[in-house]
Protein backbone atom coordinates (compact mmCIF):
# COMPACT_ATOMS: atom_id res chain seq x y z
CA UNK A 1 0.00 0.00 0.00
CA UNK A 2 2.89 2.34 0.83
CA UNK A 3 4.43 1.81 -2.64
CA UNK A 4 1.08 2.57 -4.32
CA UNK A 5 0.80 5.81 -2.31
CA UNK A 6 4.34 6.84 -3.26
CA UNK A 7 3.72 6.07 -6.96
CA UNK A 8 0.47 8.05 -7.01
CA UNK A 9 2.15 10.97 -5.25
CA UNK A 10 5.08 11.03 -7.71
CA UNK A 11 2.81 10.80 -10.77
CA UNK A 12 0.52 13.51 -9.40
CA UNK A 13 3.56 15.78 -8.96
CA UNK A 14 4.48 15.23 -12.62
CA UNK A 15 0.92 15.87 -13.79
CA UNK A 16 0.70 19.11 -11.80
CA UNK A 17 4.05 20.25 -13.18
CA UNK A 18 3.15 19.70 -16.83
CA UNK A 19 -0.40 20.91 -16.34
CA UNK A 20 1.04 24.24 -15.20
CA UNK A 21 3.26 24.34 -18.30
CA UNK A 22 0.29 23.60 -20.57
CA UNK A 23 -1.72 26.40 -19.01
CA UNK A 24 1.20 28.78 -19.41
CA UNK A 25 1.55 27.89 -23.10
CA UNK A 26 -2.20 28.08 -23.70
CA UNK A 27 -2.36 24.51 -25.01
CA UNK A 28 -5.30 23.68 -22.75
CA UNK A 29 -7.41 26.45 -24.33
CA UNK A 30 -9.44 25.15 -27.25
CA UNK A 31 -12.38 26.98 -28.80
CA UNK A 32 -14.05 23.76 -29.96
CA UNK A 33 -13.98 22.33 -26.43
CA UNK A 34 -15.40 25.54 -25.02
CA UNK A 35 -18.26 25.43 -27.52
CA UNK A 36 -18.79 21.69 -26.81
CA UNK A 37 -18.38 20.83 -30.48
CA UNK A 38 -15.49 18.39 -30.03
CA UNK A 39 -17.33 15.33 -31.34
CA UNK A 40 -19.75 16.87 -33.82
CA UNK A 41 -18.93 14.97 -37.03
CA UNK A 42 -20.71 17.28 -39.49
CA UNK A 43 -20.61 20.79 -38.02
CA UNK A 44 -17.07 20.54 -36.69
CA UNK A 45 -14.93 17.87 -38.33
CA UNK A 46 -16.43 17.43 -41.81
CA UNK A 47 -16.89 21.19 -42.14
CA UNK A 48 -13.31 22.05 -41.16
CA UNK A 49 -11.64 19.22 -43.10
CA UNK A 50 -13.84 19.89 -46.14
CA UNK A 51 -13.10 23.61 -46.09
CA UNK A 52 -9.34 23.05 -46.00
CA UNK A 53 -9.55 20.42 -48.76
CA UNK A 54 -11.43 22.89 -50.95
CA UNK A 55 -8.95 24.68 -53.29
CA UNK A 56 -11.39 27.58 -53.44
CA UNK A 57 -11.86 27.63 -49.67
CA UNK A 58 -11.79 30.81 -47.61
CA UNK A 59 -8.37 29.83 -46.19
CA UNK A 60 -6.73 31.20 -49.38
CA UNK A 61 -4.18 28.34 -49.49
CA UNK A 62 -5.54 27.15 -52.85
CA UNK A 63 -4.89 23.42 -53.47
CA UNK A 64 -1.99 23.04 -51.03
CA UNK A 65 -4.05 21.37 -48.24
CA UNK A 66 -5.65 18.95 -50.74
CA UNK A 67 -2.25 17.98 -52.20
CA UNK A 68 -0.88 17.37 -48.70
CA UNK A 69 -3.93 15.27 -47.78
CA UNK A 70 -3.55 13.07 -50.88
CA UNK A 71 0.17 12.73 -50.16
CA UNK A 72 -0.63 11.54 -46.62
CA UNK A 73 -3.17 8.98 -47.82
CA UNK A 74 -0.68 7.61 -50.37
CA UNK A 75 2.06 7.06 -47.76
CA UNK A 76 1.02 3.54 -46.82
CA UNK A 77 -0.10 2.43 -50.28
CA UNK A 78 1.81 -0.14 -52.27
CA UNK A 79 2.93 1.06 -55.71
CA UNK A 80 0.71 -1.60 -57.25
CA UNK A 81 -2.42 -0.35 -55.48
CA UNK A 82 -5.30 0.65 -57.78
CA UNK A 83 -5.78 3.66 -55.53
CA UNK A 84 -2.53 5.30 -56.62
CA UNK A 85 -4.17 6.32 -59.89
CA UNK A 86 -7.56 7.02 -58.32
CA UNK A 87 -5.93 9.57 -56.03
CA UNK A 88 -4.29 11.48 -58.91
CA UNK A 89 -6.82 14.30 -58.93
CA UNK A 90 -6.42 17.60 -60.74
CA UNK A 91 -6.31 19.40 -57.41
CA UNK A 92 -6.49 22.87 -58.93
CA UNK A 93 -9.89 22.20 -60.54
CA UNK A 94 -11.30 20.15 -57.66
CA UNK A 95 -14.40 21.15 -55.73
CA UNK A 96 -15.66 19.91 -52.35
CA UNK A 97 -19.20 19.02 -51.32
CA UNK A 98 -20.15 18.50 -47.66
CA UNK A 99 -22.99 16.04 -47.00
CA UNK A 100 -23.55 15.26 -50.69
CA UNK A 101 -27.02 13.81 -51.28
CA UNK A 102 -26.88 10.85 -53.67
CA UNK A 103 -30.56 9.91 -53.62
CA UNK A 104 -33.04 7.99 -51.50
CA UNK A 105 -31.65 4.85 -49.88
CA UNK A 106 -33.08 1.89 -51.76
CA UNK A 107 -34.67 -1.21 -50.25
CA UNK A 108 -31.53 -3.34 -50.02
CA UNK A 109 -29.44 -0.35 -48.85
CA UNK A 110 -26.99 -0.56 -51.77
CA UNK A 111 -27.60 2.95 -53.15
CA UNK A 112 -28.45 6.41 -51.87
CA UNK A 113 -27.76 8.41 -48.73
CA UNK A 114 -25.41 11.28 -47.92
CA UNK A 115 -21.63 11.21 -48.19
CA UNK A 116 -19.84 13.32 -45.56
CA UNK A 117 -17.11 14.83 -47.78
CA UNK A 118 -16.78 14.50 -51.56
CA UNK A 119 -13.87 15.89 -53.61
CA UNK A 120 -14.34 15.99 -57.42
CA UNK A 121 -12.09 17.25 -60.15
CA UNK A 122 -12.89 18.37 -63.72
CA UNK A 123 -11.84 14.98 -65.12
CA UNK A 124 -14.41 13.10 -63.05
CA UNK A 125 -12.06 11.66 -60.44
CA UNK A 126 -13.59 11.48 -56.96
CA UNK A 127 -12.55 11.04 -53.33
CA UNK A 128 -15.54 10.13 -51.14
CA UNK A 129 -14.89 10.35 -47.39
CA UNK A 130 -17.13 8.73 -44.77
CA UNK A 131 -16.33 10.46 -41.47
CA UNK A 132 -17.01 8.58 -38.21
CA UNK A 133 -16.17 9.88 -34.74
CA UNK A 134 -18.49 7.83 -32.55
CA UNK A 135 -21.50 7.16 -34.80
CA UNK A 136 -22.30 3.57 -35.71
CA UNK A 137 -21.60 2.33 -39.24
CA UNK A 138 -24.89 2.09 -41.13
CA UNK A 139 -26.13 -0.87 -43.15
CA UNK A 140 -24.09 -1.23 -46.37
CA UNK A 141 -22.94 2.38 -45.94
CA UNK A 142 -19.51 2.10 -47.55
CA UNK A 143 -20.92 -0.22 -50.21
CA UNK A 144 -23.46 2.47 -51.21
CA UNK A 145 -20.72 5.07 -51.63
CA UNK A 146 -18.49 2.67 -53.52
CA UNK A 147 -21.42 1.88 -55.84
CA UNK A 148 -22.07 5.59 -56.39
CA UNK A 149 -18.44 6.28 -57.37
CA UNK A 150 -17.20 2.93 -58.66
CA UNK A 151 -14.06 4.45 -60.20
CA UNK A 152 -13.47 6.76 -57.27
CA UNK A 153 -11.61 6.42 -53.98
CA UNK A 154 -13.78 5.69 -50.93
CA UNK A 155 -12.09 6.58 -47.64
CA UNK A 156 -13.31 5.45 -44.20
CA UNK A 157 -12.12 8.08 -41.72
CA UNK A 158 -12.29 7.11 -38.03
CA UNK A 159 -10.46 8.05 -34.84
CA UNK A 160 -7.97 5.18 -35.01
CA UNK A 161 -8.23 3.84 -38.57
CA UNK A 162 -10.90 1.25 -37.85
CA UNK A 163 -11.85 -1.10 -40.68
CA UNK A 164 -15.46 -1.62 -41.71
CA UNK A 165 -17.00 -4.36 -39.57
CA UNK A 166 -20.43 -4.42 -41.17
CA UNK A 167 -21.58 -7.93 -42.06
CA UNK A 168 -24.39 -8.64 -44.55
CA UNK A 169 -26.11 -11.93 -45.32
CA UNK A 170 -26.90 -10.83 -48.90
CA UNK A 171 -23.69 -9.07 -49.91
CA UNK A 172 -20.00 -9.99 -49.52
CA UNK A 173 -18.02 -8.04 -46.94
CA UNK A 174 -16.20 -5.08 -48.46
CA UNK A 175 -12.44 -5.35 -48.25
CA UNK A 176 -9.91 -2.74 -47.15
CA UNK A 177 -7.50 -1.92 -49.95
CA UNK A 178 -9.83 -3.25 -52.62
CA UNK A 179 -13.15 -1.52 -51.94
CA UNK A 180 -12.05 1.33 -49.68
CA UNK A 181 -9.12 2.83 -47.77
CA UNK A 182 -8.91 3.57 -44.06
CA UNK A 183 -7.77 6.89 -42.63
CA UNK A 184 -7.33 7.90 -38.98
CA UNK A 185 -7.47 11.11 -37.01
CA UNK A 186 -4.88 9.57 -34.70
CA UNK A 187 -2.17 9.44 -37.40
CA UNK A 188 -3.26 10.70 -40.84
CA UNK A 189 -5.22 13.83 -39.94
CA UNK A 190 -2.62 14.69 -37.31
CA UNK A 191 0.22 14.32 -39.85
CA UNK A 192 -1.73 16.29 -42.45
CA UNK A 193 -2.29 19.21 -40.07
CA UNK A 194 1.36 19.22 -38.99
CA UNK A 195 2.45 19.26 -42.66
CA UNK A 196 0.02 22.10 -43.28
CA UNK A 197 1.54 24.14 -40.46
CA UNK A 198 4.90 24.00 -42.25
CA UNK A 199 3.41 25.98 -45.14
CA UNK A 200 3.27 29.76 -45.40
CA UNK A 201 -0.13 31.10 -44.39
CA UNK A 202 -1.74 34.14 -42.69
CA UNK A 203 -1.45 34.08 -38.90
CA UNK A 204 -5.24 33.89 -38.45
CA UNK A 205 -5.37 30.72 -40.55
CA UNK A 206 -2.43 29.26 -38.65
CA UNK A 207 -4.28 29.82 -35.37
CA UNK A 208 -7.29 27.90 -36.69
CA UNK A 209 -5.11 24.99 -37.84
CA UNK A 210 -3.39 24.93 -34.43
CA UNK A 211 -6.71 24.96 -32.62
CA UNK A 212 -8.02 22.12 -34.75
CA UNK A 213 -4.76 20.20 -34.32
CA UNK A 214 -5.21 20.55 -30.56
CA UNK A 215 -8.74 19.20 -30.87
CA UNK A 216 -7.59 16.18 -32.90
CA UNK A 217 -4.95 15.42 -30.25
CA UNK A 218 -7.59 15.65 -27.55
CA UNK A 219 -10.15 13.33 -29.16
CA UNK A 220 -7.41 10.77 -29.91
CA UNK A 221 -5.90 10.98 -26.41
CA UNK A 222 -2.58 12.52 -27.49
CA UNK A 223 -2.60 15.75 -25.51
CA UNK A 224 -0.38 14.42 -22.74
CA UNK A 225 3.04 15.98 -22.83
CA UNK A 226 5.59 13.56 -24.37
CA UNK A 227 8.23 14.36 -21.77
CA UNK A 228 5.76 13.78 -18.95
CA UNK A 229 4.70 10.47 -20.50
CA UNK A 230 8.32 9.27 -20.55
CA UNK A 231 8.81 10.24 -16.91
CA UNK A 232 5.62 8.47 -15.85
CA UNK A 233 6.86 5.32 -17.62
CA UNK A 234 10.04 5.50 -15.55
CA UNK A 235 7.96 5.73 -12.35
CA UNK A 236 5.87 2.73 -13.43
CA UNK A 237 8.96 0.61 -14.20
CA UNK A 238 10.41 1.44 -10.79
CA UNK A 239 7.13 0.58 -9.05
CA UNK A 240 5.69 -2.03 -11.40
CA UNK A 241 3.65 -4.13 -8.95
CA UNK A 242 2.09 -1.03 -7.42
CA UNK A 243 1.21 0.27 -10.90
CA UNK A 244 -0.29 -3.13 -11.75
CA UNK A 245 -2.63 -2.97 -8.75
CA UNK A 246 -3.76 0.52 -9.76
CA UNK A 247 -4.38 -0.66 -13.31
CA UNK A 248 -6.45 -3.65 -12.14
CA UNK A 249 -8.81 -1.40 -10.18
CA UNK A 250 -8.88 1.64 -12.48
CA UNK A 251 -11.66 0.62 -14.87
CA UNK A 252 -14.03 -0.43 -12.09
CA UNK A 253 -13.31 2.77 -10.17
CA UNK A 254 -13.97 4.83 -13.30
CA UNK A 255 -17.26 3.03 -13.84
CA UNK A 256 -18.30 3.72 -10.22
CA UNK A 257 -17.56 7.43 -10.63
CA UNK A 258 -19.55 7.73 -13.88
CA UNK A 259 -22.46 5.75 -12.42
CA UNK A 260 -22.49 8.07 -9.42
CA UNK A 261 -22.47 11.10 -11.74
CA UNK A 262 -25.37 9.73 -13.75
CA UNK A 263 -27.47 9.05 -10.65
CA UNK A 264 -26.82 12.57 -9.34
CA UNK A 265 -27.82 14.02 -12.73
CA UNK A 266 -30.94 11.83 -12.65
CA UNK A 267 -31.98 13.29 -9.29
CA UNK A 268 -31.66 16.84 -10.62
CA UNK A 269 -33.57 16.08 -13.82
CA UNK A 270 -36.28 14.37 -11.76
CA UNK A 271 -36.68 17.69 -9.96
CA UNK A 272 -37.03 19.42 -13.35
CA UNK A 273 -39.67 16.88 -14.40
CA UNK A 274 -41.60 17.52 -11.19
CA UNK A 275 -41.70 21.28 -11.85
CA UNK A 276 -42.77 20.68 -15.47
CA UNK A 277 -45.38 18.12 -14.31
CA UNK A 278 -43.74 15.68 -16.68
CA UNK A 279 -43.32 11.91 -16.71
CA UNK A 280 -39.83 10.82 -15.65
CA UNK A 281 -37.93 7.56 -16.24
CA UNK A 282 -34.43 6.41 -15.31
CA UNK A 283 -33.57 3.22 -17.23
CA UNK A 284 -30.74 0.93 -18.29
CA UNK A 285 -30.72 -1.35 -21.35
CA UNK A 286 -29.03 -4.68 -22.06
CA UNK A 287 -26.06 -2.91 -23.68
CA UNK A 288 -25.19 -1.10 -20.43
CA UNK A 289 -26.54 2.21 -21.76
CA UNK A 290 -28.26 4.48 -19.26
CA UNK A 291 -31.18 6.76 -20.11
CA UNK A 292 -33.11 9.49 -18.38
CA UNK A 293 -36.26 10.47 -20.24
CA UNK A 294 -38.83 13.20 -19.69
CA UNK A 295 -42.19 13.30 -21.45
CA UNK A 296 -44.11 16.56 -21.12
CA UNK A 297 -47.83 17.15 -21.59
CA UNK A 298 -47.13 20.43 -23.42
CA UNK A 299 -45.50 18.78 -26.41
CA UNK A 300 -45.45 15.50 -28.32
CA UNK A 301 -41.66 15.65 -28.14
CA UNK A 302 -39.71 13.47 -25.74
CA UNK A 303 -36.59 14.88 -24.11
CA UNK A 304 -33.81 12.58 -22.99
CA UNK A 305 -30.49 12.60 -21.23
CA UNK A 306 -28.44 9.60 -22.30
CA UNK A 307 -25.23 8.03 -21.07
CA UNK A 308 -23.74 5.55 -23.54
CA UNK A 309 -21.97 2.90 -21.52
CA UNK A 310 -18.38 2.00 -20.82
CA UNK A 311 -18.51 -1.26 -22.77
CA UNK A 312 -18.94 0.59 -26.08
CA UNK A 313 -16.14 3.11 -25.39
CA UNK A 314 -18.54 5.97 -26.10
CA UNK A 315 -18.68 7.57 -22.69
CA UNK A 316 -20.87 10.57 -23.29
CA UNK A 317 -23.87 12.36 -21.84
CA UNK A 318 -26.20 13.52 -24.62
CA UNK A 319 -29.30 15.70 -24.33
CA UNK A 320 -31.77 15.85 -27.20
CA UNK A 321 -35.17 14.88 -28.55
CA UNK A 322 -36.66 11.61 -29.68
CA UNK A 323 -40.19 10.61 -30.61
CA UNK A 324 -40.77 7.30 -28.83
CA UNK A 325 -40.85 6.81 -25.06
CA UNK A 326 -39.29 3.35 -25.38
CA UNK A 327 -35.55 2.76 -25.12
CA UNK A 328 -35.80 -0.44 -27.20
CA UNK A 329 -36.51 1.77 -30.21
CA UNK A 330 -34.09 4.48 -29.14
CA UNK A 331 -31.62 4.42 -32.06
CA UNK A 332 -34.27 4.42 -34.78
CA UNK A 333 -36.40 7.10 -33.19
CA UNK A 334 -33.81 9.85 -32.63
CA UNK A 335 -34.63 13.11 -34.40
CA UNK A 336 -31.47 14.94 -33.41
CA UNK A 337 -29.21 15.73 -30.49
CA UNK A 338 -28.15 19.13 -29.30
CA UNK A 339 -26.01 18.98 -26.18
CA UNK A 340 -23.18 16.53 -25.64
CA UNK A 341 -20.71 16.15 -22.79
CA UNK A 342 -17.76 13.80 -23.30
CA UNK A 343 -16.93 11.90 -20.12
CA UNK A 344 -13.16 11.93 -20.66
CA UNK A 345 -10.58 11.79 -17.87
CA UNK A 346 -10.32 15.57 -17.62
CA UNK A 347 -14.08 15.89 -17.17
CA UNK A 348 -14.14 13.12 -14.54
CA UNK A 349 -11.29 14.80 -12.65
CA UNK A 350 -13.19 18.11 -12.66
CA UNK A 351 -16.29 16.27 -11.43
CA UNK A 352 -14.38 14.77 -8.50
CA UNK A 353 -13.06 18.22 -7.59
CA UNK A 354 -16.48 19.89 -7.76
CA UNK A 355 -19.30 17.34 -7.97
CA UNK A 356 -22.21 19.62 -7.19
CA UNK A 357 -21.15 22.23 -9.75
CA UNK A 358 -20.72 19.71 -12.60
CA UNK A 359 -24.05 17.97 -11.91
CA UNK A 360 -25.83 21.32 -11.69
CA UNK A 361 -24.33 22.43 -15.03
CA UNK A 362 -25.55 19.31 -16.87
CA UNK A 363 -29.00 19.58 -15.27
CA UNK A 364 -29.26 23.30 -16.02
CA UNK A 365 -28.29 22.77 -19.68
CA UNK A 366 -30.93 20.06 -19.91
CA UNK A 367 -33.57 22.33 -18.37
CA UNK A 368 -32.74 25.22 -20.73
CA UNK A 369 -32.76 22.88 -23.72
CA UNK A 370 -36.21 21.56 -22.83
CA UNK A 371 -37.60 25.06 -22.25
CA UNK A 372 -36.26 26.23 -25.63
CA UNK A 373 -37.86 23.32 -27.46
CA UNK A 374 -41.22 22.95 -25.74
Amino acid sequence: MKKITILLKNVLTLVDKYDAENKKSGESFNIFSIMKMEYNEVKTHSSIIGEFLNPKGSHGLKDVPLKLFIKEIKKNLDNTSVYIDKLELDTNSSKVIIEEYIGEINEDKTAGGRIDIVVKDMEGKVIAIENKIHAKEQENQLLRYKNEYQDGCTIYLTLYGKESDYESEKFPKIIKGEDYLTCSYHINILNWLNDLLEQEMPERIRQVVNQYLGLVKKITNQTINVKMKKQIKVEIKQNFLAASEIFKNFKESRYDIISELFEEVAKKINEIAFVLKAEFKNEKDKYNNRYITIKTSKSDKLFYCRYTGIESNKEVVTVGIMGDFNIKNFESSIDYKDLETKLDDEFINNYLKGKEKIVQEIAEETKQYIERNL
